[in-house]
């Protein structure tokens, strides 16, 4: 196996391998004896080294990310949102909404879904709720739907949709 180093952490790590969850890759590298499990999009800059590893005959990488994801979410922030979603394009929108098919309610009227949405942070719920367009309507916390109308207004008037524009 080889040796990386990663920028913009400035490590030189023993890459143990590549894993793909909800549309993410992640290195799974260890340095100086811990293990490191780096977002790939996070890396700006990688050089493959001529240095050579031996990975631990012991380590388990389905066991360890299985552990490690468990950890994680027992440990993350969490920001509740509640919201109604049309339910023609729930199933589209799962991603974004953080929902997997398994996870899918049934349709309580014809044209719109009430959920319970979680996201790390009111950001994150913003940005995504965004990308959704007018198939998501934010009912609670009201600051966040305050927060998305006000984006959608700003990008409105800078198409010239609103009155005020230009």
């Amino acid at each position: 196996a080889f040796a990386v180093w990663v920028q913009p952490l400035d490590l030189t790590a023993s890459a143990y391998g590549l894993v793909f969850k909800e549309g993410n890759w992640y290195l799974i590298a260890e340095s100086d004896g811990i293990i490191h499990v780096i977002d790939v999009e996070q890396i700006q800059e990688a050089s493959l080294l001529n240095e050579h590893f031996m990975r631990a005959a012991t380590f388990d990488l389905p066991g360890f990310w299985q552990s490690w994801c468990a950890h994680r979410q027992s440990t993350r922030p969490s920001f509740q949102v509640v919201a109604r979603v049309r339910s023609d394009r729930l199933s589209s929108l799962s991603g974004l909404l953080g929902l997997s098919q398994q996870e899918l309610p049934e349709r309580d009227t014809d044209d719109w879904i009430k959920l319970g949405l979680v996201y790390e942070s009111f950001d994150q719920a913003r940005q995504h709720i965004l990308a959704c367009g007018s198939s998501v309507e934010i009912i609670e916390p009201f600051a966040l739907r305050l927060s998305v109308a006000d984006y959608a207004h700003q990008v409105a008037r800078i198409y010239d949709y609103l009155p005020g524009a230009g």
